[in-house]
């Protein structure tokens, strides 16, 4: 895939606060990609298929439905296994960070959000999954 490409992708915002998912949509958008953005665990499973994102932000604490439930389906989906999620959230204990990578997360944000801290790591894993799928399509 070609980076002009990767930069007309969408990712998608999941979380229950308004604040949090424009917050990101600004941040994302300024980087040159697409947000797609979805209030609810529910949501974000009826619009993943649709938007085929490149890289999902993910809410942990969000009501019917947590980040983690919505990872693990995510990663159900084999369309989904690849895809970067980062996790974002303000819990601090290692039992809680760690569950995100037990639900298939790729890494884990804290809250309140910097914004340099987001645009490095959204970066960082948007060059590796270019970097991956050059090399798949060599193979």
């Amino acid at each position: 895939m070609e980076e002009k490409n990767l930069q007309k992708s969408h990712i998608l915002i999941v979380d229950d606060a308004e604040t949090h998912r424009f917050l990101l949509r600004n941040i994302i958008m300024e980087m040159g990609y697409q947000p797609v953005l979805a209030e609810s665990g529910a949501q974000a499973l009826k619009v993943f298929p649709r938007c085929n994102p490149v890289l999902v932000l993910l809410d942990i604490s969000m009501p019917e439905m947590d980040g983690y439930e919505v990872c693990r389906k995510l990663r159900e989906d084999l369309d989904a296994r690849d895809i970067p999620i980062i996790f974002t959230s303000a819990f601090e204990n290692a039992e809680e960070i760690t569950k995100v990578f037990e639900a298939g997360g790729t890494d884990y944000v804290m809250k309140p959000f910097i914004p340099e801290v987001i645009r490095a790591r959204v970066g960082v894993y948007l060059k590796l999954t270019e970097v991956m799928q050059k090399l798949a399509e060599r193979e």
